[in-house]
Formats: C-alpha cells, sequence, structure tokens
C-alpha cells in the first residue's frame, strides 16, 4: 500500500527505529509505537495550527482519550519506517486521528486509529470543538481501522501487579502523565513470558482520569486467557486508564 502525501490533510515522516525503542525480543514496545504516533501527530497540529501553543491562547489543550493499534509485522533495530496520520471529521466534542506505520517498501505494518478530546485549561472539562480549527480541510475518510474496540470494559477480580507514584519524568507539557508513559506502566504489568513466548498483536486504550505529579497509583491486571490481558490503574481511588491486549504466538 502506497501512500503519497501531497497537501496539508495528511502527514508522514520517517524514522530509525532505535534500541530505546525496542523491547528484550527487539520487537517495538507499546510506548513506542505511541510516540510514534504523538510525533506525527504533534507535527502535523503545528502545520494546521491546532497545536498545543496555538488552543492555550484560547485556554484549550488537546487530550488523548482513547486508541487502538494493529500490529501486522513489527520492525527491527535500524529499520527505517514511515509513520503517516491524517485528522477524521470532527464531530461535536471529539475528533478523530488515524496512523500508518509503513516498511521503507511502503507496505503498511502497524495501524491505529485515536479519540482526541479539547478540554479548558482553566477547569480541565471538555469544550466543543470549534469548526473554524479545520476551516477548509479536506479530510480523508478511509479508515485505518475498520471496526476498532474502542472501549475496554471494566471487570471485577482483578489482581494487584505493583503500586507507584508519578514522577516528574512522567508528565508531560499538559502537567500531567503523557498517554506512552501509561504504556510503560501496563507493560510493567506483563509477565516475561508474554513478550518471551508471544507478540503482542494488538492493544486498545481508554484515558480515563488525568494522573498529576506525585499522584499514588495502583496497578491491576486480569488474564481472560493466556492470549488477552485486561490491565487498569486506578488513581485517587478512580480508573485512570485501562488497555486490553490481545497476544499471539511468536
Amino acid at each position: 500500500m502506497e501512500f503519497i502525501m501531497q497537501d496539508i490533510c495528511s502527514y508522514s515522516q520517517k524514522f530509525i527505529v532505535t534500541i530505546y525503542d525496542i523491547d528484550i525480543r527487539g520487537n517495538l514496545k507499546p510506548s513506542s509505537i505511541l510516540n510514534y504516533f504523538q510525533e506525527v501527530a504533534t507535527r502535523h497540529a503545528i502545520e494546521l495550527k491546532v497545536d498545543y501553543y496555538s488552543l492555550i491562547k484560547q485556554n484549550e489543550y488537546w487530550v488523548l482519550s482513547r486508541i487502538c493499534a494493529e500490529i501486522d509485522r513489527y520492525p527491527k533495530l535500524g529499520d527505517e519506517i514511515t509513520v503517516v496520520t491524517y485528522p477524521i471529521a470532527p464531530r461535536m466534542i471529539d475528533c478523530d486521528r488515524d496512523y500508518y506505520i509503513l516498511d521503507k517498501y511502503g507496505n503498511v505494518i502497524i495501524k491505529g486509529v485515536s479519540k482526541w478530546l479539547i478540554l479548558d485549561s482553566q477547569t480541565h472539562k471538555i469544550k466543543r470543538i470549534n469548526p473554524q480549527y479545520f476551516n477548509g480541510l479536506k479530510f480523508i475518510d478511509k479508515r485505518a481501522i475498520q471496526s476498532p474496540d474502542w472501549k475496554v470494559e471494566p471487570v471485577n477480580n482483578m489482581t494487584e501487579a505493583f503500586k507507584s507514584r508519578v514522577r516528574l519524568d512522567d508528565i508531560d507539557i499538559n502537567r500531567h502523565m503523557n498517554n506512552a508513559k501509561y504504556a510503560n506502566i501496563a507493560y510493567n504489568a506483563l509477565e516475561p513470558n508474554d513478550i518471551l513466548d508471544k507478540n503482542i498483536k494488538e492493544f486498545s486504550v481508554n484515558y480515563l482520569y488525568e494522573m498529576k505529579y506525585n499522584k499514588d497509583y495502583t496497578v491491576k491486571k486480569i488474564y481472560n486467557n493466556e492470549y488477552d490481558v485486561i490491565i487498569e490503574i486506578e488513581c485517587e481511588d478512580r480508573p485512570a486508564f485501562r488497555t486490553r491486549i490481545l497476544f499471539d504466538e511468536k
């Protein structure tokens, strides 16, 4: 599948897979996938003038609400990849953004879809999306994933994996935990054999509550079966993050 970026409706950027992107098997970590997605989304937002510094003038900022990814094949250390992104026409209170990661031959190896909200920087409440933010943009209607499992349902009888605290390195420009940092926490709740004996095939993430600096949190998990795990982070007595990770055999 070949992507040719010709106008501002989409954005693409080349990367080289580095040593800090990969896990003990040499596969991209989920947090690395999210970092690539986040990087191109940020770059594209700057081009569209809907980035952090543009919106904060209106006392607004973007937050990631949900994201799903499907991995067909993992790039390896030193591989050249191209990450492509584009927004979908916004609705009243949310805006979807899709992603593709391509190998050097233009083949799609990873796909992603995401939902973004705009919050008021003073009240931290959800605001309607200003239609002028995307005025005149020709939206692409092709979806990277046709029927994503957006919602990760809460479950009972989860087992505590560990406790920790939000550190300074976890905090991003919005002064809450960065979306990829949550993924790192969830990754550390997995068992070694999850990574050594299996591949992460897909994952869905729900961001439920902003975690702030120095707050304590508890990580819980439950295996539906050996290829299906749900991980939840609880902070201030409420769920802050929930992900479902599906594996297949390596």
